[in-house]
Formats: C-alpha cells, sequence, structure tokens
C-alpha cells in the first residue's frame, strides 16, 4: 500500500507573503510580467506578495495589478532609492507612500556600495549600456565621510516614522546598515528589514546579523542565493544561519523574477521544501514566510493548522 505523504511545502505556500519579488515591466529581462505573476500567487492561496524594481516605483503596477486579477491576493509596492526616482528623494518617498507603498529601500544597483563590488555599473548585465549615463559610476550611501546621515536620508527616515512603513536596507554596506539602523531606530522608525544580508554586495557576518535582530531589525533570507547563477551558501548553512539570527527575527522570501530562474511561486514553495528537508519545523517556516511578514505589512493571515 502506498504510502500518502503530507504536503508541507504546498500546504505552507497558502498564506504565504513574499516581500521581494520581480516582475515586468521592468529594465531587466523578467520571467512573468506581475499581472501573471499575482494570478499564480492567487491560484495557490498566497496572501500577499510585495513587487520591487530598481527602476520605478512600484505601487502604480500593484494597483493595476489588483484591479485587473479577478478575487486577487493582496498586491504591493514600493520604491527604490535609486538614481532612476532621484536617489535619497524624500518627494519620491513621500508620494510613493501616499499612495499605498508599503516599502522603502535604499539604493540597490545605485548603491556605492553595490558599484564598489561590481566596479562599475557600466557593464552589459545591467542593460542599460547603451545609455551611456557618466554618473552611473556615481554611488549612492546615506552618510558621509564622518559617519553622519545625510540631511535629506534623515527626512525620508522621518517620513518613514511618521507612517510606520518599512525601510529596508538595499544594498547598503554592513557599516552604511549599522549606522543606518541606529539612526533609523533613533528617529523612531519601527519596522527595519536587513535585505539578503547573506548576499554577497552586502557580506553581512552572522554575529552582526544577530545584534542588528536585537535591535528589533528583521533579517530576509533569499530563495535567490541557493540558485544556481546566485549561489552564495548551501541550504543547511542557511538553515543554521536563520536558527542562530532567530526565527522570530526573521523572514524568507524569494528575490525571484529572472528568466534563468523559476518563477516566484514555484521558487517559494521550492525554498519552503528545501527549509523543510535541512532541519526547520513547519510551524518555523510559517512564522518565516506568514506571520513576520504580515507583522511588517500591518495585515492579517488566516489561521493555519500545519
Amino acid at each position: 500500500m502506498y504510502k500518502v505523504f503530507e504536503r508541507h511545502d504546498v500546504n505552507l505556500l497558502e498564506g504565504a507573503i513574499d516581500l521581494h519579488v520581480h516582475s515586468a515591466p521592468d529594465l531587466f529581462a523578467r520571467s512573468l510580467d506581475a499581472i501573471e505573476l499575482a494570478k499564480q500567487a492567487t491560484t495557490v492561496g498566497m496572501r500577499a506578495i510585495v513587487l520591487k524594481c530598481h527602476f520605478f516605483p512600484t505601487v502604480f503596477t500593484a494597483y493595476f495589478v489588483r484591479k485587473a486579477v479577478e478575487n486577487s491576493i493582496d498586491v504591493f509596492g514600493g520604491i527604490v532609492l535609486n538614481h532612476y526616482v532621484g536617489g535619497f528623494n524624500p518627494h519620491a518617498v513621500e508620494a510613493s507612500i501616499k499612495a499605498g507603498g508599503k516599502i522603502v529601500w535604499m539604493p540597490t544597483i545605485s548603491a556605492t556600495n553595490h558599484i564598489h563590488h561590481y566596479k562599475s555599473l557600466n557593464r552589459e548585465e545591467w542593460g542599460l549600456k547603451s545609455l551611456k549615463l557618466k554618473s552611473r559610476g556615481i554611488g549612492l550611501s546615506p552618510i558621509n565621510k564622518k559617519d553622519e546621515i545625510a540631511p535629506q536620508v534623515e527626512e525620508i527616515l522621518s517620513i518613514i516614522a511618521d507612517t510606520n512603513t518599512i525601510l529596508a536596507t538595499g544594498h547598503l554596506s554592513v557599516h552604511e546598515i549599522e549606522i543606518l539602523v541606529e539612526e533609523a531606530r533613533n528617529l523612531g522608525v519601527r519596522k527595519i528589514l536587513v535585505n539578503h544580508p547573506a548576499f554577497r554586495v552586502v557580506n553581512m557576518p552572522v554575529e552582526k546579523q544577530k545584534e542588528l535582530a536585537k535591535r528589533g531589525a528583521y533579517m530576509e533570507h533569499v530563495f535567490l542565493l541557493l540558485t544556481p547563477m546566485w549561489y552564495t551558501m548551501n541550504p543547511k548553512n542557511m538553515v543554521k544561519m536563520i536558527k542562530e539570527v532567530g526565527i522570530d527575527h526573521s523572514i524568507i522570501a524569494t528575490d525571484l523574477g529572472q528568466i534563468h530562474n523559476p518563477s516566484p511561486i514555484e521558487g517559494l514553495r521550492t525554498f519552503i521544501q528545501i527549509l523543510l528537508e535541512n532541519g526547520l519545523k513547519p510551524h518555523e517556516v510559517r512564522t518565516l514566510v506568514a506571520e513576520n511578514p504580515a507583522n511588517l505589512l500591518d495585515i492579517e493571515i488566516k489561521k493555519n493548522e500545519n
């Protein structure tokens, strides 16, 4: 007689939230457009997704996706403070939040740290070489040479604090993140998300992750780092890192949407299963993929019996 296996991966996908997904329209090739992504997420019973783009705010894309997809799950957007929106632009931040934006990301591909890591943004893999912008190699940092937060960043942090929006750290360096988190907490920012701390551009030691988690920040652990083109660590080490930082101070997300990777929805299911097979319990994964992200978004989730 065949044994019937309980599909925790499928069960945990229901009610799940992915705070970090990429979709078309974009200036990078993406595997799905935002409507296709939302349809897939709705079909499997996810609770919400947050659309991220390095080049333009996603709040209006999210609005039209919700209108276009029947019985859609919650689809949210935000803004990444790269050169393409004016960098550290308080006006853009205010507009994004007023339009429903849930996350303000610090610079990613425009970050000084990112540019130093890749030597220059003026490379073929960024798909923008033909624009030949002289300013592309000038990076953005929230701090000056004296480790002081820039005035416009102070203003942005105050806006985030006043609206209880999520502050995400993007591709900043560990040093920049430390100073940013301290100042954000001082100004009353209550929801801080450290993006993919194990990503090679950030490369944050586990001990530093634990320190920031104690100060109220969540660590975001993404499936992207387990995929062939972005491989950074093996699953056992990722589970070890999550446990050391603490389940209550962590979330999981995919950071998927690349055309060489599975769709974000299938990627999230696979990620869940990999984490289960490498030592996490179903209730722990539930905390990582549903409860903690819901707390950050201030939305309710259905009770799960798994």
